[in-house]
């Protein structure tokens, strides 16, 4: 016999945090935990790839490619790949409303900042390459079974996380 399940349609864009646009930071994890806590098995997000000429994710110029809008000026600020000078708040958020032109010349700006600082301190030895799913700065370990019992979300996500040694392969 099957079992039922239910779950949520919310799109990454709809999460509520201080920046421009809804991302894969805090609010994300907190959703997830909040759908395992709530007994939901599903969470439909839509097409995550590059939004087309009129935002639209289902025009997406890329089958493969990942919404660069989608990456979380937190995750970046808690690997030290920008500082809290860096990210300014300088979008006046319209309540329900995303100002995407602005979304994306903001978030492409701390991006642009990220890969600065990431790329001179790689060359001074400093930057260890970490993994976006994992928050904290250290390098993770090769186990992981911590992170799973620690949070609802790496249970629900299934997060496989990738060393840094195979991306570098």
């Amino acid at each position: 016999m099957s079992q039922r399940a239910s779950g949520i349609l919310l799109h990454l864009t709809s999460l509520s945090n201080p920046y421009p646009i809804g991302d894969l930071g805090p609010a994300a994890t907190a959703f997830v935990d909040f759908m395992v806590e709530s007994g939901q098995r599903w969470w439909q997000m839509l097409p995550i790839g590059p939004a087309g000429g009129d935002n639209s994710p289902y025009r997406s110029p890329s089958a493969f490619g990942g919404n660069p809008l989608l990456i979380s000026p937190d995750r970046l600020l808690e690997q030290g790949l920008l500082s809290s000078q860096d990210v300014e708040l300088p979008i006046s958020r319209d309540e329900g409303n995303v100002d995407y032109p602005a979304a994306t010349r903001t978030k492409l700006q701390w991006l642009r900042k990220a890969f600065e600082h990431f790329e001179k301190n790689r060359h001074s030895g400093q930057q260890q390459l970490g993994c976006a799913c994992h928050p904290s700065t250290e390098r993770p370990s090769r186990s992981w079974s911590y992170r799973s019992q620690q949070s609802p979300a790496a249970t629900l996500c299934g997060l496989d996380p990738v060393l840094p040694e195979q991306v570098l392969r």
